[in-house]
């Protein structure tokens, strides 16, 4: 078992707030977390994720 944090994901699947408006590196950085973590993160690993998971302001929207 291996333990993992990262936070500050700020996804938004509705695409009102893109993060590539901060420069080419966050472009699709939805698609290249989901890659990286299904790579490395196995069912018997912990994952924290502190906050800032969406760009939404109410939970309907982030869920």
């Amino acid at each position: 078992m291996k333990i993992y944090a990262i936070s500050d994901l700020h996804l938004d699947y509705e695409k009102e707030k893109p993060m590539d408006i901060f420069g080419e590196c966050w472009k699709n950085h939805e698609e290249k977390i989901f890659d990286n973590w299904q790579k490395k993160i196995t069912e018997d690993d912990i994952v924290l994720m502190p906050g800032d998971i969406s760009w939404a302001i109410n939970l309907d929207k982030a869920v």
